[in-house]
């Protein structure tokens, strides 16, 4: 069993931060065959609507993972990525690993973006973390939106064409970065998945 023999490297060497990293994928793995209908459900049941896929919402996040249990599989995983950050709190692949655990939640995507933009700003020249970044930003574009833009409204006062209307304003700006970032990412490594995102940005 790999998670047991897991379970006794960190014993064996409580210091080790690729072991708590790897045991944690090991149990978001877990999470996500086993966890994931029933915490979405709990998500849903807690009313997340399309302001907090703006501005976040980590007590519905925590509330539902509460009622999950302290040993469920995603809460072991992300305590994991907080034991490897405390050891290592300057190491892109922690934030890599949180920003991972975080991106398919309601009201976590905000979390997962800073995430990702930590582990790019750690390190910068690994041109595979400046492509994720991209990705998840091209495939979450509300989160292109000031969350200062819709903090006084509620979720149904924001219709599609006044969201279209906020990313459309802060588009320019934010394409500008991300293309720097594929660029970048291209005189590193060159790569398809990359052109291809370049290409969609610029189409």
């Amino acid at each position: 069993d790999g998670l047991a023999m897991l379970n006794q490297a960190v014993k064996m060497n409580a210091r080790s931060v690729g072991t708590y990293l790897a045991r944690g994928y090991t149990n978001l793995v877990w999470s996500m065959e086993e966890e994931l209908p029933k915490l979405l459900g709990l998500l849903q049941e807690g009313g997340l609507g399309v302001i907090d896929g703006i501005r976040g919402n980590n007590q519905a996040f925590e509330k539902a993972l509460t009622q999950l249990g302290d040993k469920s599989h995603l809460r072991l995983a992300l305590d994991d990525f907080d034991l490897a950050e405390k050891l290592c709190p300057n190491n892109d692949d922690v934030w890599s690993a949180r920003a991972y655990a975080l991106q398919n939640f309601p009201g976590q995507e905000r979390r997962a973006l800073e995430c990702y933009t930590k582990a790019t700003q750690l390190n910068s020249h690994d041109p595979n973390l400046l492509v994720e970044r991209v990705e998840f930003l091209m495939a979450n574009p509300q989160l292109m939106i000031d969350p200062a833009k819709v903090a006084n409204r509620a979720a149904e006062d924001v219709d599609g064409a006044v969201l279209a209307e906020l990313i459309a304003e802060k588009f320019p700006i934010v394409s500008e970065q991300l293309e720097a970032d594929l660029g970048k990412a291209l005189e590193l490594k060159k790569d398809a998945k990359t052109f291809f995102l370049r290409g969609s940005l610029r189409g």
